[in-house]
């Protein structure tokens, strides 16, 4: 392949993208990285018109290696084509915050005909553009997401109409919204001792603080604008000595077939030190309950 060609986007950070962790949140990351790629896919004379005809997010695989912290200066986001296939192409980010690699992450993604709902092949002048971007990068851990069969701690996630995109369905980024909302949902319903920072339940407040060191999420159909909530079915898939690995599915609440399913793993760390620590026992138990 020759030289790697990343694009140097540069994204301005929001005092919003902060959560209360004092970082930018898991999923203000995801919509950096989605502003990165669109400003590549307008970087070409002609490439608007894969924005504008239609393209579609099918799956994310998102490794976070160090917080980002808001700063008046823009931060570094470099993005790339990591694959080239018929019918689909992968981008690939790396995300630098003061010379340190913050994030690591590729997005599979389809061009499609919303007129006709279906998707469509590459054409000869978007693969040419696609080609003066190609990069390598190394292929992250594989990472299992299960079917859970509609089973997993229920949690209601109503849309927003803000959560609409311009091609009329609930943005990929939000969908992680509704996941993160299960997540939070399932894991202090289960144990009030996980309640994240401000959150405060049964008026105690967590004393553990929870970084996400991976997130994979496959997008399977599109998601509408609709005045009911969908549902989130969560579940814990393994519990470590410091960390958790949750299952989720965004679906329709009386359908069993997923629209969105992701899976995250969590790590417990000391809000004073930043460190990661072994989770309480009580938390160990009350997650082992939940284990599918």
């Amino acid at each position: 392949m020759g030289k790697d060609n990343w694009f140097p986007a540069k994204i301005q950070l929001r005092y919003t993208d902060i959560d209360a962790q004092g970082h930018v949140n898991n999923v203000s990351v995801v919509e950096l990285m989605q502003q990165a790629r669109t400003q590549i896919l307008e970087s070409g004379s002609d490439q608007q018109s894969l924005l504008g005809s239609g393209v579609v997010v099918t799956s994310h695989e998102i490794t976070y290696h160090a917080p980002i912290f808001y700063s008046p200066n823009y931060l570094d986001v470099e993005v790339g084509v990591s694959k080239v296939g018929g019918a689909k192409f992968e981008m690939a980010y790396r995300i630098t915050q003061n010379g340190r690699l913050c994030v690591s992450a590729t997005t599979s993604l389809c061009p499609f005909d919303f007129d006709a709902q279906y998707p469509r092949r590459l054409n000869d002048s978007e693969r040419a553009f696609f080609n003066q971007w190609r990069v390598e990068r190394e292929p992250a851990e594989a990472l299992p997401i299960p079917d859970l069969n509609g089973g997993g701690h229920k949690t209601a996630a109503q849309p927003r109409w803000s959560d609409i995109d311009g091609y009329g369905h609930v943005n990929n980024v939000v969908q992680l919204n509704y996941l993160m909302l299960g997540r939070i949902d399932t894991t202090v319903s289960a144990d009030p001792s996980t309640a994240r920072a401000g959150i405060n339940v049964e008026g105690q407040e967590g004393g553990l603080s929870w970084v996400i060191v991976r997130q994979d999420v496959q997008y399977i159909h599109q998601v509408a604008y609709k005045p009911e909530p969908y549902e989130v079915r969560t579940a814990v898939t393994k519990v470590g000595n410091k960390s958790l690995t949750l299952a989720a599915e965004l679906c329709s609440p009386k359908d069993v077939n997923p629209l969105t399913r992701g899976q995250v793993v969590l790590v417990a760390v000391d809000p004073k030190t930043g460190k990661s620590i072994n989770l309480p026992e009580t938390t160990r138990e009350a997650m082992n309950e939940l284990l599918v």
